[in-house]
């Protein structure tokens, strides 16, 4: 992200330390999930609980010997628990916990975005409201038509920006599930009930996974369009 254009809020989503975060967060999922298959034992467990931990800095140093960024996470991870430490990430891949911890950190952003545009909701049935008999120059393709409200315009924008609010929430619902299984044959089942996607991975046909997909990236991109909508009107009042 670039510096001087970030908010520290959605700087912190995408910040290392939560991107691990998440990912240590999904990996003791896995051993309570494990543990209640009777795979991992009650002490282990706990003992998993109380001393997983990573350091950024260590991460990086092990992944230049083994030129794998989970690989680096989890023997970090790992070597902060001793024995018991071979139980984190048993039966998983890389991809099960980074796309699940994308995930999260995805609908982390998403509660920004919504709250923002909540905002703005507001701002602007604020300004629909003061400006309502306030005249001014309609447009059609660019060019003067009959004149209009300027209130008239907030409240557009302000319909606009609550359908986005929808859209938004429509978005956050569908990203706050862990993402394709690759590799987790045994206890993934219970993994994804605890992450509550056991209805979605055992109801929806393969089918309409592919549609689904395609509808979430439909929605997340024309409800992250409002702005230029706006833009455009804002500057038409220029002219």
């Amino acid at each position: 992200m670039i510096k001087r254009y970030t908010l520290q809020n959605m700087k912190n989503v995408w910040s290392e330390e939560t991107k691990f975060s998440k990912m240590l967060e999904i990996e003791l999922l896995i051993c309570e999930a494990w543990n209640k298959l009777g795979k991992i034992p009650d002490n282990s467990l706990l003992n998993i609980k109380s001393k997983a931990k990573f350091n950024i800095e260590r991460i990086k140093e092990i992944e230049k010997i083994t030129n794998h960024d989970v690989i680096a996470f989890v023997t970090n991870v790992s070597e902060n628990i001793g024995d018991d430490g071979r139980f984190i990430h048993m039966g998983a891949t890389s991809s099960d916990i980074l796309d699940t911890a994308l995930a999260l950190q995805m609908r982390d952003a998403v509660d920004i975005l919504i709250d923002d545009l909540l905002k703005l909701k507001d701002a602007l049935r604020e300004k629909a409201i003061k400006y309502k008999n306030l005249l001014t120059i309609g447009r059609t393709h660019g060019i003067h038509a009959e004149p209009t409200s300027f209130g008239l315009k907030f409240a557009l924008w302000f319909t606009e920006t609550k359908k986005n609010i929808e859209r938004m929430i429509w978005v956050k619902d569908e990203i706050s599930i862990g993402l394709k299984n690759y590799n987790f044959k045994h206890a993934s089942f219970m993994f994804y009930s605890l992450l509550e996607l056991e209805y979605y991975l055992k109801t929806l046909p393969e089918e309409l996974k592919i549609v689904k997909f395609q509808e979430f990236i439909v929605k997340f991109i024309y409800g992250n369009s409002h702005k230029s909508f706006l833009q455009g009107d804002i500057l038409y009042l220029l002219y």
